[in-house]
């Protein structure tokens, strides 16, 4: 399996790739939230998830970030908007770790915009939730401040 996938060779995922690797992660796919986001369909996540997973009240995913780091958050379906979002302490970790508020404030002033990526694989290393043969499910997320979109 190749962790890298479409990360790619940037040096600064290098400890990512190397958790995925170690985890004998499949390819992560590409920002399955920002097609999300972009249109307000869930299906680009949802496509990825076994029907254990979309179906249940919450489950705890290892999420990591560019540097490797490990959360345990809850992802869950939200009905209302249709949407899944993280939750739970290991969510306000992350987002205080990797200082995601600093990084909005920094993009704002440089009339730029923090983008998410979120990146899903499967490894056989992780507790799984529900089967699927390549294993349970983990994501990475990643965030970089681009150019504003236009619209």
């Amino acid at each position: 399996m190749d962790a890298a996938g479409e990360l790619g060779d940037d040096a600064e995922l290098a400890a990512l790739r190397d958790v995925l690797a170690a985890l004998g992660a499949t390819a992560p796919r590409g920002s399955v939230a920002a097609a999300a986001a972009a249109n307000g369909d869930v299906s680009a996540l949802s496509a990825f998830l076994t029907a254990g997973e979309k179906y249940c009240r919450g489950i705890v995913v290892p999420v990591f970030d560019r540097f490797g780091r490990r959360f345990g958050m809850r992802l869950r379906k939200i009905q209302a908007n249709r949407s899944y979002r993280f939750f739970g302490s290991e969510w306000e970790r992350f987002v205080r770790d990797n200082h995601l508020a600093e990084g909005m404030a920094a993009a704002k002033g440089m009339g730029r915009e923090l983008r998410v990526e979120l990146w899903a694989f499967r490894s056989p290393e992780l507790a799984a939730v529900g089967h699927n043969p390549d294993g349970a499910l983990g994501m990475a997320i990643l965030t970089k401040i681009k150019e504003k979109a236009r619209t």
